[in-house]
């Protein structure tokens, strides 16, 4: 009977080392192994909300296209004429192209051609009609930023802050996967814990009832030995449900490209837990933690952007005047002699200004307020995020700490169950103090398996807050 006893307990350590693991039948019969780095590259290509933050920078750039379209250059014609009573009172045809630049001058050319009976005097043009060449240049108000102008640099700004807004989404779906990740790493282990000591558990009740039929053992032992697999076996259904739940959490991260849902399969594991290293904040290098921050990042472009609606609100407190100039040349035949007339040409100078311009100085006066408010907001939240930051890498390093020292606890469980099985191998123990033993075992490895997902948890978040998952 001790013999049997001896080998249930070489079957436990067998089962439960997971250093070993990977070498048990059950193991060997797994065909796949999903890694962390695996898992998140799957997320990041194919998960429908990854999927959605990449689009986002797409409507950025066809943000800055929308408006680079104020800049385009626009042809017109226009043709007005009156028939009354059989005869032509006018007919007026004028068509060209108008030339916007980011300068805010505008250049223009075109062709007029006018006749009629009752034709307006100033409406004269040669017989063959009128080409023209002009420029039109803002003096004062628009000189320095118009609104064509400030929508295109918003729009910009715009398409950078869809960049950042995208790392923002994209960080936010990647922490929950890579959290989800490591909680079905330490589920699927602790179900091996329990998995494997069932059996052992169920070895051991068999071996104490026949060894109480024969009298070699006392029936209060069969009891205890019962009573030790009833509990394993609710403490392993217990397990295998959170396993199968993180499983089926595991699922809703992995997607065909953003369409169909994908659902793990039974044989698929995650990597051996010696494969698996204790991290800390080294890693990082002592790079500056709020480098290129997204979140910070999209709020700097946001006060950029309302420092342009400072710029133009102050620039329409300016009055307005506009200069336009136009070269005349008549329009000619082939066998015409023709130059420019440097002495034909049209000009006009306009002016205007709001007397109290109260509407200009309130909106001036509005944004600042708004600039003011939203620097103040950026100053408060890159403090909060330092402090994030930081307190997340203090949990990273404590958390790389208590992977070393649970492991060595677990070492040191091992050795007191050992040394319990040789008392019990002389008669100085009971089934009770090995099956103490054995839990206290069990409980060292759970913890040592918590801890290593814990540390990569903190790892995981750690960059997170950093804004930088993607490169995790």
């Amino acid at each position: 009977m001790r013999k049997t006893l001896i080998i249930s307990f070489f079957l436990l350590l067998h089962s439960i080392l997971f250093s070993q693991a990977q070498d048990s039948t059950k193991v060997t019969e797994i065909q796949e192994v999903l890694s962390f780095a695996q898992f998140m590259e799957l997320v990041e290509t194919h998960h429908p909300l990854a999927m959605k933050a990449n689009l986002q920078t797409e409507i950025g750039r066809m943000e800055v296209r929308s408006n680079r379209g104020g800049f385009d250059p626009m042809a017109y014609a226009d043709v007005s004429q009156k028939y009354y009573d059989e005869l032509q009172y006018y007919s007026h045809q004028e068509g060209g192209v108008i030339i916007p630049t980011w300068l805010g001058i505008e250049f223009e050319g075109g062709y007029e051609n006018n006749d009629g009976t009752y034709l307006n005097p100033e409406q004269f043009v040669p017989e063959d009609g009128l080409w023209w060449a002009g420029i039109s240049v803002p003096l004062g108000k628009d000189l320095f930023i118009d609104s064509r102008r400030a929508a295109l640099r918003q729009a910009q700004l715009f398409q950078e802050a869809s960049e950042a807004e995208r790392t923002l989404m994209l960080n936010k779906v990647l922490s929950e996967a890579g959290k989800t990740y490591w909680k079905w790493f330490e589920a699927y282990y602790s179900y091996q814990v329990f998995d494997q000591s069932v059996d052992v558990v169920e070895l051991r009740f068999q071996n104490t009832k026949a060894g109480a039929e024969s009298g070699e053992d006392a029936v209060i032992d069969t009891i205890e030995a019962k009573i030790q697999m009833q509990n394993r076996k609710a403490q392993f259904q217990n397990a295998l449900a959170k396993y199968q739940n993180a499983r089926v959490q595991l699922s809703t991260f992995l997607w065909q490209e953003g369409q169909l849902p994908l659902v793990i399969r039974d044989d698929v594991r995650p990597p051996a837990i010696d494969s698996i290293e204790a991290m800390n904040a080294d890693e990082l290098n002592g790079d500056s933690l709020l480098a290129n921050h997204p979140l910070l990042r999209f709020n700097r472009l946001q006060i950029d952007q309302l420092d342009i609606d400072r710029r133009l609100a102050a620039e329409k407190i300016k009055p307005k005047i506009d200069l336009k100039y136009r070269a005349l040349q008549q329009a000619f035949e082939t066998n015409r002699e023709v130059g420019m007339l440097q002495d034909n040409y049209t000009w006009g100078l306009s002016f205007s200004f709001p007397l109290f311009i109260r509407g200009e100085r309130g909106k001036l006066q509005q944004i600042k307020l708004k600039l003011q408010q939203t620097e103040y907001e950026y100053a408060n939240q890159e403090q909060q995020l330092m402090f994030e930051i930081q307190a997340a890498i203090n949990q990273w390093n404590a958390s790389a700490q208590q992977v070393d020292l649970y492991q060595d606890a677990s070492k040191n469980s091992l050795t007191l169950l050992q040394a319990e099985q040789q008392l019990f191998d002389i008669g100085e123990s009971s089934v009770f103090m090995i099956n103490s033993r054995e839990l206290g075992y069990i409980k060292a490895q759970l913890n040592w398996i918590k801890s290593i997902s814990d540390n990569q948890i903190s790892r995981v978040m750690t960059y997170f807050q950093l804004g930088r998952l993607e490169n995790l």
